[in-house]
């Protein structure tokens, strides 16, 4: 996945994930507020990061995911 694909306008469930899993991730690792992880990736509000939220909370496979690249980020040398 690209990142004009994560801040394009498509709405691929693939893609959708990808994005969901990203906003998530780029605001915990980067302590962004709900309205700028969604701006980071061309997103109207924060109600895209919390929605993202909600769709992680709900499925364990997407939270998982966000979980590993989380520790991919936090453990990578500068």
């Amino acid at each position: 996945v690209t990142v004009s694909d994560l801040t394009g306008p498509k709405r691929y469930q693939g893609l959708v994930n990808a994005r969901h899993i990203s906003m998530y991730v780029a605001g915990k690792v980067f302590r962004l507020g709900g309205h700028q992880a969604a701006r980071l990736l061309n997103r109207k509000h924060h109600s895209s990061h919390i929605h993202a939220s909600r769709v992680l909370k709900d499925f364990p496979a997407l939270r998982e995911e966000a979980k590993i690249l989380e520790t991919k980020w936090r453990d990578r040398n500068i």
